[in-house]
């Protein structure tokens, strides 16, 4: 049954992305980060569901005027940068096969995302886009904070989907500190069921979070949450309460989840941190070995270069993998690809900023800074859990720089046509236009979010 329902809903979309493209970005960021098929049990699981919504709406993409030109902005070449040299990394990478499969699914990422920002250059649309991503995800949030509540959460641990960026639960732990930051501002913004749907999603998801058991991904709930409130403007009545919280949360937490969290601190008693620290050492030697091009995709899962680089690793139950999104650039795409990542990352985290900065002026421009800040929050959490995971190609990353790039096209756009009102000293929020059309919820005015 659930088979027939998600191919249901999948085929019956794929005329709606002929006719109207954006309709079937829409739905391949539902296909992306929710994977609705693994919730199969039958043929569905093995469809290839997304690359039927992309193909539909590719070709609608030819015919329909909707469409604007990317802007070209520093994090456009960038991207296109970072994706050559996967491409050349790929051509000279130790397993070819492995590599090239891997290159493919990435430009299938990136191809989508050009369109997403192709078709999603209007405020609603990327209001949209941004609901659908931050409930896509949400949804496992929303899953493993009922299994918490239910259980305790002191048997195994929350999970994402099979198969999938996020399926196990370090990758789980990342999405959701990444998807925290969207749930809460979007909770803010919008009005009714909607509203009492995100804020319950971001309630689930944040106790969901600690009970992945993901060291990395408890540290990007920290970050989020510290970053979240140096940005209110409640902080001083909030900090108190927050951290009486809590401590009443710690006294309720299993024993097992303190052990593991105390290993952060004591990493060299700790198999599986000691593995990490091997993994980032095997990043080290490919990008020497290789410091133009690294190792290609996928050099990490193969017992050989372990063994190569350290011969005397006792591996027993040893994950291969790099244990980071840098040791993971690094050893498979070299200096030059850790170089044109972090420099992605870092140009998008300025962006952010300056597009923050530059919409307090404008009359209409609290959503913009709203936008700008959650969208921030979500790549410095990225960053932070990142360090622990190897999830460098993680769309949801390529989605922010995506959205990225819409806000400067979109803050540039006003700043041409819109008037700038400076704001008076100490407001923090611009009023909504009174000829705003009152199709949603207008942004909050009063917003608990400083600008810099």
């Amino acid at each position: 049954m659930r088979d027939l329902l998600v191919v249901a809903i999948v085929v019956a979309s794929l005329p709606l992305a002929v006719a109207r493209p954006f309709a079937g970005v829409v739905v391949w960021t539902w296909l992306g980060f929710m994977n609705p098929h693994q919730l199969t049990w039958g043929f569905a699981r093995t469809l290839e569901l997304s690359l039927l919504v992309a193909g539909a709406t590719l070709l609608g993409l030819i015919f329909t005027d909707e469409r604007r030109r990317v802007p070209l902005v520093r994090e456009t070449y960038l991207l296109v940068a970072f994706w050559a040299l996967t491409a050349v990394s790929s051509f000279f990478g130790y397993y070819q096969e492995d590599a090239w499969g891997a290159f493919r699914q990435f430009t299938k990422i990136l191809l989508m995302l050009f369109v997403t920002i192709m078709l999603g250059q209007t405020r609603e649309r990327l209001r949209v886009l941004l609901i659908v991503a931050a409930l896509s995800i949400g949804f496992w949030g929303f899953k493993g904070g009922l299994w918490v509540l239910m259980t305790g959460g002191e048997e195994g641990w929350a999970l994402g989907p099979d198969g999938s960026f996020i399926g196990d639960n370090n990758g789980l732990a990342l999405a959701l500190d990444m998807t925290l930051p969207l749930l809460f501002f979007l909770a803010l913004e919008e009005r009714g069921w909607l509203q009492k749907l995100l804020a319950a999603t971001c309630a689930l998801s944040a106790v969901t979070i600690p009970f992945t058991y993901s060291r990395g991904g408890f540290l990007g709930l920290v970050v989020v949450l510290a970053m979240s409130l140096a940005r209110t403007r409640w902080k001083w009545a909030v900090l108190p309460a927050g951290a009486m919280a809590a401590m009443l949360a710690i006294s309720f937490l299993p024993l097992r989840w303190i052990d593991r969290m105390g290993t952060i601190t004591t990493y060299a008693e700790d198999g599986s941190a000691m593995s990490r620290l091997n993994a980032w050492r095997i990043g080290w030697g490919l990008a020497l070995d290789n410091p133009f091009v690294g190792g290609g995709f996928v050099v990490f899962p193969h017992a050989e270069v372990w063994l190569k680089y350290v011969p005397d690793w006792n591996y027993g139950t040893t994950a291969f993998n790099a244990h980071s999104i840098y040791f993971q650039v690094l050893g498979e795409h070299g200096f030059t690809g850790l170089g044109l990542f972090i420099a992605l990352l870092a140009c998008t985290l300025l962006s952010l900023r300056a597009i923050r900065r530059q919409a307090r002026g404008l009359s209409d421009g609290a959503w913009l800074v709203n936008y700008a800040s959650m969208v921030q929050i979500g790549v410095a959490a990225f960053m932070v859990a990142g360090a622990f995971y190897n999830l460098a190609y993680f769309d949801l990353l390529y989605f922010f720089v995506a959205v990225t790039i819409i806000l400067k096209r979109l803050v540039a756009d006003r700043l041409v046509s819109v008037p700038v009102e400076a704001p008076a000293p100490g407001e923090a929020w611009a009023a909504r236009p009174a000829n705003q059309t009152p199709s949603r919820p207008a942004p909050s005015t009063h917003g608990p979010f400083v600008t810099d």
